[in-house]
């Protein structure tokens, strides 16, 4: 019988306290620790969540019980803390960055690999209705051949040889070259509705709508329509949760929880990790030596099986 999950979160601060319910609700976590340097902090999440306490990051490696990390340190601390876990032989959940240096992040990768351990990248945008969109779209041809992207967080774009998506707060558009016209001509789809979280779509006409969205109302917890296959996979007990990031939060913590229990490869594996992360790092060390060229290390591709 597989052993369910009891997790040490450690680090009890603003971003943590969105996901202790999320590993608590889930079916296949049995407990779950708190714990943070300043004992203040880790008593006011035990009252507060129902959880224990765990005194220390190093208490929490050698408690035989506690097969799982989820990592909330400082972002500086991320690649010492998962490191450590790893060779302890615990499942770590990381928040982002993977960690601070290049050859931090090629050691978590070589230490998946070894230990087959789950590793996965609390990565927010991955499970973005706009990522969701661009992933869909791009699988289905409508963008051809990959040209030049610039995601981010509310406004974005990804161009390619046949199509190209722009997203800027709540307008969604699709351009495609319309293939069925005698002249050359584009086909503009307006997607807002597909893309947009359900909420947002239902007030679309209210007076301050424009008001709301710049304000992010509409932009945490209600799910859009493209997230809808992703969603039928959710626990029943994630139904009423708080959610976070687009909606994103229960999808993370599923897919960590899911895989460190069944022991399959997740999506935000060590592999994908490492190609978002190193490629920045090397950026900074260039910008400080005069924008020269350098060469941007990679770790390959995760295993196709596990």
């Amino acid at each position: 019988m597989k052993k369910k999950l009891v997790i040490a979160v450690i680090g009890c601060g603003a971003f943590s306290q969105k996901f202790i319910n999320l590993f608590k609700a889930h079916p296949n976590v049995e407990k779950v620790y708190v714990c943070d340097l300043i004992s203040e902090k880790a008593q006011e999440f035990s009252q507060r969540f129902g959880v224990e306490i765990i005194s220390s990051f190093e208490e929490a490696l050698s408690n035989t019980n506690i097969n799982c990390i989820a990592n909330f340190t400082q972002r500086h601390l991320h690649g010492d803390i998962t490191i450590r876990a790893l060779k302890a032989g615990k499942h770590v959940y990381s928040a982002v960055p993977m960690a601070s240096t290049v050859e931090e992040c090629q050691e978590i990768v070589r230490l998946v690999k070894e230990t087959k351990l789950t590793y996965v990248i609390g990565e927010t945008c991955y499970y973005y209705p706009c990522a969701m969109f661009c992933r869909e779209a791009y699988a289905q041809g409508k963008f051809g051949d990959f040209a030049y992207g610039r995601p981010s967080s509310y406004i974005s774009g990804l161009y390619g040889t046949k199509g190209s998506y722009e997203f800027s707060n709540a307008q969604h558009l699709l351009s495609e070259k319309d293939l069925e016209s005698e002249q050359e001509s584009i086909k503009l789809t307006d997607v807002s509705d597909y893309v947009n979280p359900k909420d947002m779509v239902e007030n679309k006409h209210a007076p301050d709508f424009k008001e709301q969205v710049a304000n992010g109302k509409w932009q945490w917890s209600s799910f859009a329509q493209v997230q809808a296959k992703e969603c039928a996979r959710l626990p029943k007990t994630y139904e009423g949760l708080e959610n976070g990031h687009m909606a994103s939060h229960q999808f993370l913590i599923d897919d960590f929880c899911t895989a460190a229990f069944t022991g399959k490869l997740p999506a935000l594996n060590a592999w994908f990790a490492a190609r978002c992360n190193i490629p920045g790092l090397i950026a900074i060390k260039s910008a400080k030596q005069g924008g020269i060229p350098l060469d941007v290390p990679d770790c390959g591709d995760a295993p196709k099986e596990w």
